[in-house]
């Protein structure tokens, strides 16, 4: 079992359970529970049923506070639970509210009081019950209900008001006050609503007997209207409960010390610590989500989700604070977090394609109109943030709450991985990735680090093979410290892919890691030229050393230096063997082009005079061809351009000799078109002389004997 797991196997799994003791209180809500339980004690003895109310929206902690309130009433009340909502139907809460009203004399000291209250609460109960069809929810007061009702019924139904004056006797002696206690009152039906509404206010209406109600305002009034009390729904419960009590907010201080608390749990769960600009990023995601979070069971849920989703990834692979600002989504505005995939490319570019060719930006009014239609009003602010700090194109009143960071939401490479919460197939490992590069900076090239990181380089999936790359130049960014072993066995892999790739294959990208690691491996002079040309050859150092030349990441005097030495390392093989030189296509051109880049034009002007003027006509070819470029289609590889590069040319030979080798050439292939999309020697000879004829036309035999 990993360590997240037994982190998570030993976390208690969340439930809706409220606390029950104001010592468990982490919404600051007790001194409310408290100051209630004051008024309910300051009921006199024999007073009239009174009944209390907490008030608040679901999942807003009104169980909770009903609970400290039970622990904070004094020792002399005795108070009974009832569960409305338990009961099967309408029909039976009444006679399961009489069992509950029984149940306040059973642990009260035996006495003739207690008796005698007992024994007619028994009686109450059996005759009590058939009456309460009889009684209107509003209306006159009870005793003229009461005559009404016995006038109309007397011989069908026992009598009960005297028994409802008797009890009410009975209990107005009893020592002790009674606090019956019925939560979740929202939770019942219309018609179970009714019935305990009259059972409140007529059934169980004694001296010493209080009621504590907790209920969301609006979801009562929802099921008043559905039986008639639509206009006066707010009013009817005004005469129901006497003394209701809002449930206050919970604090925003409270609000983020409570997700600061998750936030750490969810880090400590996989052993991850953040600091610097993690914990800034933190800070924001806080005072983002704070607000939002505003009542104990949404804390609740998003706590568990984060403590769960933790679990579920390698925290290596993803930032964990983009995973909880996915979380939020996904918990709360689930309908959006399903279009997530659709619109990362709009969220991550800020762009949308109105027109087939044209990309407009996105404006702030047109993020909010999308999020509102996938999101309840109540998280639209919340939700808008939550997009502005994964994603910096979205900004909300001009603002960005977005900061840079790898492994990000926002970066096409790693999204997948927040929506599957683990590693697609066709993703690469961040960690297998770091841990192969640092075990060959460390010199352990026969690791299991190093071969695990060599099966994808070295892979068949050409594409996961560039995905790897890419995360290496992440793990290596500019600036590491210089490793020879790391530079051979990049170039290992890059000399074993095809000669012809693609800007999007792996090839093209192990070729720029490899750039970046020789250039700081030639700047510190842990690997020298010689070396280097002993690994790749004289042509690939050639181009290796034009690309470090074209790095703006490297100051000009390290260039030069890398660059003088080249040239000094490679002058006399390539210029002094050039016959051997022009069967390495192109290699003598391209050498004479880095020569003028890094020691100036000057420097190649007419270097190759000597050698035309003693040149055959064949080698005289050869040598033009080597001037010939051949440009390809990426990523076909497909002939697109052959031209002849004159400018060099006319540097590294002047026009006499060039004229002179023309007028030299016995067969100057007459009768040869050439083409600009032929690779083979002959077509590229054929460009080569039909260039240097254009620029250096030859008299025609009649203007040689005018001329003579």
């Amino acid at each position: 079992m990993s360590d997240a797991a037994q982190a998570s196997a030993h976390s208690p799994a969340w439930s809706d359970e409220a606390i029950n003791s104001t010592g468990d209180d982490k919404f600051e809500r007790a001194p409310f529970a408290k100051m209630i339980a004051r008024r309910i004690d300051q009921v006199a003895p024999r007073q009239a049923s009174t009944v209390f109310g907490v008030v608040g929206e679901w999942g807003s902690g009104k169980t909770s506070v009903l609970n400290m309130i039970r622990e904070s009433v004094p020792d002399d009340w005795k108070v009974v639970p009832f569960s409305p909502w338990a009961v099967s139907s309408a029909d039976g809460l009444s006679r399961q509210f009489l069992a509950a009203l029984r149940t306040a004399f059973d642990e009260l000291p035996t006495s003739e009081q207690v008796k005698r209250a007992k024994s007619v609460a028994s009686r109450y109960a059996r005759v009590a019950t058939p009456w309460l069809k009889f009684i209107p929810v509003v209306g006159d007061a009870l005793s003229t209900t009461v005559d009404q009702l016995l006038e109309a019924t007397a011989e069908s139904i026992p009598s009960w008001d005297s028994t409802f004056a008797t009890l009410s006797d009975a209990m107005g002696d009893l020592g002790h006050r009674v606090l019956i206690v019925a939560d979740d009152v929202d939770r019942l039906d219309p018609d179970e609503l009714l019935e305990l509404l009259k059972v409140v206010r007529l059934l169980g209406r004694f001296p010493n007997v209080h009621y504590l109600l907790a209920y969301d305002q609006e979801s009562v009034e929802a099921l008043l209207s559905e039986r008639g009390f639509s206009t006066r729904a707010g009013s009817f419960m005004e005469k129901i409960v006497q003394y209701p009590y809002e449930l206050p907010a919970i604090s925003d201080v409270a609000k983020r010390r409570l997700l600061s608390e998750s936030l750490t749990d969810m880090f400590g769960a996989v052993s991850v610590s953040t600091s610097g600009e993690g914990a800034s990023r933190a800070s924001e995601l806080i005072g983002i989500l704070g607000p939002s979070l505003d009542t104990p069971r949404s804390h609740a849920r998003y706590r568990e989700q984060l403590l769960s989703v933790v679990t579920l990834v390698d925290v290596a692979e993803v930032d964990l604070l983009d995973l909880a600002a996915i979380t939020y989504v996904r918990v709360f505005a689930h309908e959006l977090y399903a279009t997530l995939p659709d619109w990362h490319h709009r969220l991550r570019t800020g762009k949308w394609q109105r027109k087939l060719l044209d990309d407009d930006d996105v404006s702030e009014e047109e993020w909010r109109e999308w999020v509102r239609a996938r999101v309840a009003p109540r998280h639209l602010e919340d939700v808008l943030r939550v997009l502005s700090f994964l994603f910096s194109p979205v900004s909300i009143g001009g603002l960005s709450f977005h900061e840079q960071h790898g492994q990000g939401f926002s970066d096409e490479k790693y999204v997948q991985r927040y929506l599957v919460l683990g590693l697609p197939a066709d993703d690469v490992s961040d960690s297998l990735v770091s841990a192969g590069v640092d075990a060959l900076t460390q010199g352990h090239a026969s690791s299991d680090a190093v071969r695990s990181l060599t099966s994808v380089l070295d892979g068949s999936d050409d594409q996961r093979s560039a995905l790897a790359g890419e995360k290496a130049l992440l793990a290596r960014p500019v600036g590491s410290d210089p490793s020879v072993p790391l530079t051979r066995y990049v170039w290992d892999r890059t000399s074993g892919k095809p000669d012809t790739f693609s800007f999007m294959s792996a090839g093209a990208v192990l070729g720029r890691w490899f750039v970046r690691e020789a250039t700081a491996v030639l700047r510190t002079g842990d690997l020298t030229v010689a070396e280097l040309r002993g690994w790749m050859g004289d042509d690939a150092v050639i181009g290796l050393t034009q690309r470090i030349l074209q790095n703006p990441n490297l100051d000009g005097d390290a260039k030069r230096a890398i660059g003088e030495e080249v040239v000094g390392q490679l002058n006399d093989s390539v210029l002094e063997r050039v016959d051997e030189t022009l069967l390495s296509a192109g290699r003598l051109s391209r050498f004479l082009r880095l020569r003028a880049r890094v020691r100036g034009a000057d420097s190649i002007r007419g270097v190759l005079d000597e050698t035309i003027d003693a040149a055959s006509d064949q080698t005289f070819l050869l040598l033009a061809t080597e001037f010939v470029e051949v440009w390809t289609v990426v990523p076909s590889g497909e002939v697109d351009q052959i031209e002849f590069d004159l400018e060099t040319w006319r540097q590294v030979a002047s026009d006499e000799q060039t004229r002179s080798a023309l007028e030299r050439l016995a067969e100057p292939m007459e009768g040869y078109t050439a083409t600009t999309t032929d690779p083979t020697l002959e077509n590229l000879q054929a460009v080569a002389l039909g260039a240097l004829l254009a620029a250096f036309p030859q008299p025609s035999a009649g203007a040689e004997d005018g001329g003579a």
